[in-house]
Formats: structure tokens, C-alpha cells, sequence
């Protein structure tokens, strides 16, 4: 992996895989926590290999690249704050730049047949919990349901963030140019017994994730952010004090 170290964040990105495999805040705890097995078996990896950001690309000959232990990727350092990824095909590459808590995402090259989503996949401040997480968009928030595999939430976000009541800060995941591509949000445990009832398991969160596991987003030039801020939301002010921040970016 390329570790990369701030006051309020490490970020841990599989340079083969080209996605991070773990985002640790400062108190310890891995937003993502992938592990490599079992790496494809449902549910099960939904505890281990189905964990990433951004799970980037879905279907066809580079399936797996974006997506950490899929090794479908080579990845070197542009300057001291940026790193660029191309797939061994060379069809699609990207770039990540560091600013303090912040991750910035660019879509540098993706092929004009090729569709592909961007996705957060993991637990919510280190814990699977669901009854204690909650979450909200630019549509509102907090949040505190929790739909899963048989009742997925579709809609159009410009961006989403996630927190745990006991932990005072929220991961943010913004889409800077907005679109009318639906994206989704649910839970997914690791046993047959559901999100709730599931010993271990992630929240699946996507832009451009459509129904029937569907890829929508296509071509460069698309730009995200991801950040930890440390902030807990409670109540509808803190939501419009969020969504005033992350709106000014």
C-alpha cells in the first residue's frame, strides 16, 4: 500500500487494486477495513472482500480495477500530494490528490463502451452496528433507518455522509457535477440472517449504482470527494450547518 499520514486521517490505498483497503481516523478506527478473505462470496464478504472505495469498475476485461486485492491495477506517485492509477489494460486511469482530511477523485480516462460506479463499501466508523449509525444527503438527514439487501434505497444525491452516535465524526462522500443517474444506499451483513441480525457486514453506498447491480456512470472528467469531518450530526441544524460546509467545499 502508499500510507498516507495527516492529523485526522490515514488513508491505506492497494496500489494493485488501485482503491483504499482501509481509512483509519485518528481514534483507531478503519472506515473500510477490507480484508482479502473471503474475497468473493456472498454474503460472507461482505466482513472482508466486498469492502473498498471505489470499487471502481464492475464488468468486462479490467473487472476488479478500483477495487482493493483485485490486483488489476499499477499505481506510482505524480507529485508529494497525488497519485495516479492506470488499469493494465491502460484503458482507464485516475488520479487521488491529498488535502488534509480530504481525498480528491478524478477520472482521468475510461473507455467510451466501458460504464463503471463509485462506491464506499464498509463499516461505519469501524463497527457494524446498524441500529446505532445513521446518515443523510442533500435530500436530508439525519437518518436513521436501515434499509438492506430486500428494501435497497434508490434515488439521485449529490453527496452523503455517514457517522456512528457515539463517535464525533462523519465520513463524506461528494459528486461535484450532479446527474439524474440513480445511486443507491443500503446494508449488507455476512450471514443469511440479514443486515441487522449479522454478526459483521458493511454499508453499500454507490454513485451511479442503478438497480439489478447496474454500472450507469460512463466516461473522464468525473470528480469526487471523500473526507472525514469532524463533526456529529444530531439534529437538522447540524444536517443545514453540514450541508452549508460541504456545499462551499
Amino acid at each position: 500500500c502508499y500510507i498516507v499520514r495527516t492529523d485526522l486521517v490515514t488513508w491505506y490505498y492497494d496500489r494493485s487494486g488501485g482503491g483504499f483497503c482501509r481509512l483509519v481516523d485518528r481514534d483507531g478506527q478503519d472506515w473500510i477495513a477490507f480484508r482479502k478473505n473471503p474475497l468473493n462470496e456472498f454474503p460472507e464478504s461482505a466482513a472482508a472482500g466486498y469492502r473498498g472505495l471505489p470499487n471502481l469498475v464492475f464488468t468486462g476485461p479490467d473487472k476488479g480495477a478500483g477495487h482493493p486485492g483485485f490486483d488489476r491495477c499499477t499505481t506510482s506517485i505524480t507529485n508529494e500530494n497525488s497519485i495516479r492509477t492506470t488499469s493494465i489494460s491502460g484503458q482507464w486511469s485516475w488520479t487521488w490528490s491529498f488535502t488534509g482530511a480530504s481525498a480528491n477523485f478524478e477520472m482521468e480516462r475510461a473507455p467510451g463502451s466501458g460504464a463503471w460506479w463509485f462506491l464506499y463499501e464498509g463499516p461505519i466508523a469501524g463497527t457494524f452496528t446498524p441500529g446505532n449509525k445513521y446518515w443523510g444527503t442533500d435530500k436530508g438527514g439525519p437518518r436513521i433507518d436501515v434499509p438492506d439487501l430486500n428494501s435497497q434505497l434508490y434515488d439521485t444525491w449529490k453527496w452523503v455522509y455517514f457517522g456512528d452516535r457515539a463517535v464525533p465524526r462523519v465520513l463524506v462522500i461528494d459528486q461535484h457535477s450532479s446527474d439524474q443517474l440513480p445511486d443507491t444506499l443500503w446494508y449488507l451483513g455476512n450471514s443469511q440472517e440479514g443486515s441487522v441480525e449479522s454478526p459483521d457486514g458493511m454499508v453499500v453506498f454507490g454513485f451511479g449504482r442503478g438497480p439489478g447491480t447496474s454500472p450507469m456512470l460512463r466516461g473522464d472528467g468525473q470528480r469526487f470527494t471523500v473526507r472525514l469531518l469532524e463533526m456529529k450530526i444530531t439534529n437538522d441544524d447540524d444536517h443545514t450547518r453540514l450541508a452549508d460546509l460541504i456545499d462551499g467545499r
